[in-house]
């Protein structure tokens, strides 16, 4: 394993056909609060296996999410359709990183039209460093939503991998009714042993729910 670790239009690939009803733009996003985050699940494919999780849906679908190799892909519970798929930014490891352990965690909200994921790439070493960071959305209409990616994390100035292909982190803790985040980096000066590498925060804020993007947000 390895030892390195704007928001924007909210894309969405559909689930199925509208077997569910619409909601206005209003009543889906209107006073949406995070009330908490759960304790992450970890799943890790190794030596050739696949390690799943199934996902029961609030409005009675039913999702899988499977960790293969180095990705972790949402889809239908036979796996015939694939919704959404988390790719690891494979161009911060080395060689020997063939399998990614992922960690998944539901945010909790006060409505029951979302449910909502993080999905984070560990670094499967003695590195905290990511290898992607991810929030997604299920509305009672039917659809995956992305709302955070790698890519929307390079936009905003957050990159996993910057030009010196210095590796970055997330870091979620809910506190004071909110859900905060932290964006930092591995500071391992030349010389000092990895064991008293520190993390360095260089940006911070909290998520939040943007109506104008009808979507959750890494706000500073």
């Amino acid at each position: 394993a390895s030892d390195t670790k704007e928001q924007t239009n909210i894309q969405e690939t559909k689930i199925a056909e509208d077997t569910h009803p619409q909601q206005s733009n209003s009543t889906m996003g209107q006073n949406i609060k995070i009330l908490g985050i759960s304790k992450p699940k970890l799943l890790y494919s190794f030596n050739g296996k696949v390690d799943s999780e199934k996902i029961e849906l609030k409005n009675g679908d039913v999702l899988k999410v499977t960790a293969k190799n180095n990705e972790l892909l949402f889809t239908s519970a036979d796996d015939a359709k694939v919704y959404y798929k988390c790719k690891a930014i494979t161009a911060g490891m080395n060689s020997n990183a063939v399998c990614v352990p992922f960690e998944i965690s539901e945010i909790q909200l006060s409505t029951e039209e979302w449910q909502v994921w993080t999905v984070t790439a560990l670094s499967g070493g003695s590195s905290p460093i990511n290898y992607g960071f991810w929030m997604i959305g299920y509305p009672k209409d039917g659809t995956v939503k992305e709302f955070v990616s790698p890519d929307v994390l390079t936009k905003q100035g957050m990159p996993m991998f910057d030009e010196k292909n210095n590796g970055h982190l997330i870091r979620l803790k809910y506190e004071n009714d909110a859900l905060n985040w932290q964006y930092l980096h591995e500071y391992w000066p030349e010389g000092v042993p990895h064991s008293q590498a520190k993390l360095v925060v260089d940006k911070q804020g909290s998520i939040l729910w943007d109506d104008s993007a009808q979507g959750f947000i890494l706000a500073n």
